[in-house]
């Protein structure tokens, strides 16, 4: 499985919830969510008004994570 791509778009989700002005805690969530349905069993979630922090320790023994700010390409 390509983990980057998995975090990216996991990011992507979480950018655009909040860009649709979706509560923190629900945008969070739905991250945490998705990451656990592909078998990542503890990944972490940072969400505030104006970023999206995705953390997570995956099968490969690689800590990745992925950062993007709400509202930009």
């Amino acid at each position: 499985m390509n983990y980057d791509k998995l975090l990216n778009i996991s990011v992507e989700l979480g950018c655009r919830l909040m860009y649709s002005g979706a509560e923190i805690y629900r945008v969070e969530e739905s991250v945490r969510r998705l990451l656990q349905a592909y078998g990542l069993e503890s990944p972490e979630v940072f969400a505030i008004p104006n970023c999206v922090i995705v953390s997570a320790a995956c099968p490969d023994g690689r800590v990745r994570t992925v950062m993007r700010r709400v509202g930009q390409a």
